[in-house]
């Protein structure tokens, strides 16, 4: 892969303890003492030790990494999508769809009419709306290589389809759970700890533990064995193939967000023990997710289960920011198509399931503004984090006040709807892993950072309240919201936020009690 543009490294938060050789190994290898040009050679002592873009640049040879204000006017943030792929959303049959990227390709790049570009289409459709509502399906067009390894623009292929064909189109956007120029975890890595919060006791009417009756699926990658860390009898996978493959050579993770999903299933157990979580693989083996990837595994797992065995709640901790449609002029945007197809899907059966369906998505962790998607769609809850830890009461996990500080990494905007703690959870995570050379070897538990895992504990609540009320998850939601104390500002600002906190006011109090003690500012 050819990169865009030069891409100079944003400032690192400081993370939790010194991190020497990282950052010795990242100097050294992709030279942060310049500007950073992602290109094929990017690479660095293990896979962890890089940023994200750079990960995905040499993870992935199809991956453009793209800052250009061709994608973004103003340039404020990056995006990586596959240079070989575009994304469509339409009715029309396969052959017509190929014809129609010809036709673009053709006139783009000069070449005869008749120049086929397209190598595949792959149709990925979606179970019909009771009695005959036909979702209209994802087609994935990849493309044959340009001679000469010239990239393709995907961009200027998306945007003529949209205007000119009438096609809804896109990239297919890399999905990552912190955004570009930071590390994976916002805070540092994955930090050991040698126990993890017990489960709350908080009961069900039926005297059963608060979120049983409901279920909760985790898209995200997958289930890594435990290998002898804490077991998780709550916790099933879809599919055998649904395992992650975490390990790789002397104890280091194979790649940046392994125990990922096994960490956001230890945050479900400690908020909703009683709720059933199941969990589902949207990344390749290499680790590497996209809009194309997930969209993939989200349709074939409602295709494959029944409806009976459907969630009632999603959890999406991965996402991207995305270019505008129009290059000069900030605002539409080239939406994940395949994402925003899965929303539109559980919009439609949200009303005839018994207990409805609802996306809770990580609204980011690189302190932008920039929408960040899935959790930017209107339908989609959308979760900021906040800094547990600045209160007084011992738990990263509440706040008497019900509210505390956005953590400083956390995404924010009127597009972010709640906000939940993020920082220093203790979890269930990688066993007899490390995440870099000269850190600890994590035994099956951690604490972790990120709007990743504020996500899921704004989860576990609504499956609280659903399962202690008997209410619909959308219900659930509204009312663990309504009337909340508005976030406080980030630490060392006076900026306002919108949206909600709902923290909790102690890990035993129920999800809609009221604070029990004043707010404590930075």
């Amino acid at each position: 892969m050819t990169a865009l543009h030069s891409l100079q490294r944003a400032p690192q938060r400081a993370p939790r303890r010194a991190r020497r050789t990282r950052a010795l190994l990242c100097a050294a290898t992709l030279g942060l003492l310049a500007p950073l040009v992602v290109a094929d050679t990017a690479a660095a002592g293990t896979p962890t030790e890089v940023d994200v873009m750079a990960w995905l640049d040499a993870t992935d040879p199809a991956m453009v990494i793209d800052q250009s204000a061709n994608c973004m006017a103003g340039a404020t943030d990056a995006v990586a999508y596959r240079g070989d792929r575009i994304v469509v959303r339409t009715g029309a049959s396969n052959n017509a769809t190929r014809a129609a990227i010809n036709s673009r390709l053709n006139l783009i790049y000069g070449t005869p009419a008749g120049t086929n570009w397209v190598v595949s289409i792959e149709r990925i459709t979606f179970p019909v709306v009771p009695p005959a509502t036909v979702i209209t399906p994802v087609l994935v067009g990849t493309l044959v290589p340009r001679p000469g390894g010239a990239p393709h623009d995907i961009l200027g292929l998306a945007r003529r389809l949209r205007s000119e064909s009438h096609v809804v189109a896109g990239p297919d956007y890399a999905l990552v759970p912190s955004g570009p120029y930071s590390f994976f975890w916002p805070k540092g890595y994955p930090e050991k700890v040698n126990a993890l919060t017990p489960p709350r006791s908080n009961l069900t009417p039926g005297g059963q533990p608060i979120g049983t009756g409901v279920k909760v699926d985790v898209y995200d990658t997958g289930l890594v064995n435990p290998n002898g860390g804490p077991p998780l009898t709550n916790v099933t996978k879809l599919d055998p193939g649904d395992n992650e493959l975490a390990a790789g050579t002397d104890q280091m993770v194979r790649y940046p967000a392994a125990g990922h999903g096994r960490a956001i299933a230890g945050v479900l157990n400690v908020i909703a023990p009683g709720a059933a979580v199941e969990e589902v693989r949207i990344s390749e083996r290499n680790g590497v997710a996209t809009d194309v990837t997930a969209t993939r595994e989200m349709a074939a797992s409602l295709r494959t289960l029944s409806r009976p065995q459907w969630p009632q709640l999603i959890v999406n901790s991965f996402g991207t920011a995305a270019c505008n449609v129009t290059a000069a002029v900030p605002g539409d945007e080239l939406v994940p198509v395949g994402l925003e197809a899965v929303a539109e899907t559980i919009d439609r059966f949200d009303p005839i399931q018994p207990k409805g369906m609802l996306i809770v998505a990580s609204a980011g962790n690189v302190a932008s503004t920039r929408r960040h998607y899935p959790a930017a769609f209107d339908s989609v809850v959308g979760v900021g984090a906040l800094d547990g830890t600045i209160d007084g009461d011992g738990s990263p996990w509440s706040a008497p006040a019900r509210t505390a500080p956005v953590a400083e990494f956390s995404n924010h905007g009127d597009w972010v709807d709640v906000y939940a703690p993020g920082v220093d959870l203790p979890t269930t995570h990688v066993n007899n892993l490390k995440f870099e050379t000269d850190g600890d070897v994590i035994m099956g538990m951690a604490t972790v950072d990120g709007t990743s895992f504020s996500a899921p504990l704004v989860v576990g609540l609504i499956a609280e309240r659903m399962s202690t009320n008997n209410s619909r998850a959308r219900d659930a939601r509204n009312a663990i919201v309504n009337n909340r104390a508005a976030p406080l500002p980030p630490c060392g600002t006076t900026r306002v936020e919108s949206g909600v906190s709902v923290t909790l006011a102690s890990l035993s109090s129920p999800a809609t009690s009221p604070p029990t003690g004043p707010a404590v500012t930075c």
